[in-house]
């Protein structure tokens, strides 16, 4: 009889120690460079709690992609912890040297976990942490191909192609705007930064409109009458036509001449 609950126990201990293994492994560290081990890098995972440790006194950055925008930040501790918010880039700073606490964040893209802790050793200051995404790749357009379109893909149909574009479309790489009378296609070269699009509304409201890839079109499961592309600090406007206002404007590659 001792000898099985000896070997209970010893099941136990083995099972308790496997489960704390586990909880262990539940926030993921930040990877700091090379150069400098005051600047990490972390993998985007939408299932990974991310583990940061502040310093009281000093500031950490975390640096989301280019041109993503934070919607929400909810914090557990918001008086142990300050958070600031500018574009893609959120700044975190423990106000008391022994601070734990969680924080979700809520981008145009993503929902991020963090698992906050401070400490009163400068050594393990981290300046900045800096996400990257290797599920997108470089997030353009190049392929494997060696830059060729997929031409696997069906034609869309073109119903109007009565777009306006104002801004620097090259940069872009922006050949072509049109509907299919339910959805819009973006026609884009080979090889350019992938844009996030947003419809905006009549009040000049931006929302990030769900995308997709076919071969050489982003396409966006909507219609409307205007459109903003960002990439990084860059932008393009591209708004819908009337064919009157299109005859009018057939210096526009989005005219009715095109």
């Amino acid at each position: 009889m001792k000898t099985i609950r000896h070997g209970m126990l010893a099941w136990s201990l083995g099972l308790a120690s496997a489960l704390m293994g586990v909880n262990a492994q539940a926030a993921k560290n930040p990877r700091c460079v090379i150069t400098d081990n005051r600047v990490c890098q972390l993998q985007f995972d939408p299932n990974q709690v991310y583990e940061i440790t502040g310093v009281y006194g000093y500031a950490t950055t975390i640096e989301f992609a280019p041109g993503e925008k934070i919607l929400n930040k909810a914090i557990g501790d918001s008086i142990g912890w300050q958070v600031l918010k500018f574009r893609n880039h959120l700044v975190l700073k423990p106000v008391e040297p022994d601070a734990r606490t969680n924080l979700t964040v809520t981008t145009s893209n993503h929902v991020y976990y963090f698992r906050l802790s401070s400490s009163k050793n400068p050594d393990r200051a981290t300046y900045a942490v800096r996400f990257i995404y290797p599920a997108d790749g470089n997030d353009g357009w190049s392929d494997d191909s060696g830059g060729v379109s997929d031409t696997s893909y069906a034609q869309p149909r073109m119903v109007n192609r009565n777009y306006q574009v104002s801004g620097d479309e090259s940069s872009f790489g922006l050949q072509r705007v049109f509907d299919d009378g339910q959805f819009t296609y973006f026609l884009t070269t080979i090889g350019k930064p992938k844009p996030s699009i947003y419809v905006v509304d009549r009040d000049g409201t931006e929302a990030l409109a769900p995308m997709r890839r076919e071969g050489p079109y982003l396409v966006v499961e909507q219609m409307a009458d205007k459109f903003t592309l960002r990439d990084g600090d860059r932008t393009l406007c591209v708004a819908r036509t009337t064919q009157a206002q299109a005859t009018q404007a057939q210096r526009s590659p989005w005219g009715g001449g095109n």
